[in-house]
């Protein structure tokens, strides 16, 4: 056991002492290996026990609340192989897991989700979704309003999906004048899935399909790509930075991490991250040290100038 290993241990057994569940109890996590955004805006009330193998794979962000006896595990037994698989927790901002709740799966539980005590967590919770149960199921909306992209075409798709004429068209150009973006009635985005910026400048050509909890950077767009009929499909969980096109009938599979300015115009495998003007492969997601899904921010310093 390294020296690393003990500091950790210390610190996860540290906080189960007497102290303040915001800012305190937060911050002693976070020297014991959670990777926690604002220890000042998080609250982990007595008794939360987190994973003592890999605790970095736990990534909280701010305005998260953990009351009493939540426990988060991030290795679990693997039925079919009877060994042990890793994977990592991820909750967003402003999420609420009731007392006793129980994280047994590597998930993101959305922003401003909701978990009921005593819940048993195994898939990924959508953003504003309340959660409850052995094993969580969907329980409702939280019912809040945002002024972004995502909450007109919802309206825009309802609206469709019923046969309600003339209605659709006027979200949509509701949606041109003040995000100046286009997206139509026809196109699909899974839950959880959202637009940085609330949106600004997003152009998606008709029928694109976006799977769920992706996150599509600003300024991005897909196009047709001729003589093809078909457009791009995104699945779930992949991250688009600013300013991606995406051309023609590509398939974009699970897990997928597209950089900024590139442009995608070959169908790219699961887990793999691509970049460049054609985009190639130069990595894979699994390899990174941190989810860049959570948007982290906890490394201090510049980057090197650059060198002939």
């Amino acid at each position: 056991m390294n020296i690393l290993r003990i500091k950790k241990l210390i610190f996860l057994h540290l906080q189960h002492l007497p102290m303040k569940s915001r800012a305190w109890r937060p911050l002693v996590c976070k020297w014991g290996g959670v990777q926690i955004i604002s220890p000042k805006r998080t609250f982990i009330g007595e008794g939360v026990i987190f994973d003592t193998n890999y605790p970095q794979d736990i990534f909280i962000e701010e305005g998260v609340r953990l009351t009493s006896g939540v426990k988060i595990v991030t290795h679990f037994m693997n039925p079919n192989t009877g060994s042990y698989d890793r994977g990592k927790v991820h909750i967003c901002k402003g999420a609420y897991l009731g007392m006793n709740t129980l994280v047994v799966k590597p998930v993101t539980i959305g922003e401003r989700a909701i978990i009921g005590a005593g819940s048993v967590v195994t898939k990924d919770i959508p953003a504003n979704e309340v959660w409850a149960g052995n094993p969580a199921k969907f329980i409702r909306t939280v019912g809040l309003i945002h002024m972004d992209i995502i909450s007109f075409y919802r309206v825009e798709r309802w609206l469709f999906e019923r046969h309600i004429p003339v209605l659709p068209k006027i979200v949509q150009l509701l949606i041109f004048l003040i995000f100046n973006s286009k997206i139509t009635a026809d196109s699909k985005i899974g839950k959880g899935s959202y637009c940085v910026c609330k949106g600004i400048s997003t152009v998606l050509i008709p029928g694109t399909e976006i799977g769920e909890n992706c996150v599509l950077g600003l300024r991005f767009s897909t196009v047709r790509q001729f003589p093809y009929k078909e457009v791009p499909c995104l699945k779930n969980n992949v991250w688009v930075g600013p300013n991606v096109i995406i051309a023609g009938p590509v398939v974009i599979e699970d897990d997928v991490v597209i950089a900024g300015n590139s442009f995608v115009n070959r169908s790219v495998p699961k887990g793999a991250i691509v970049a460049g003007c054609p985009a190639k492969i130069i990595g894979w997601r699994k390899n990174l040290d941190y989810a860049i899904e959570t948007n982290p921010k906890y490394k201090d310093g510049r980057m090197p100038f650059l060198t002939k």
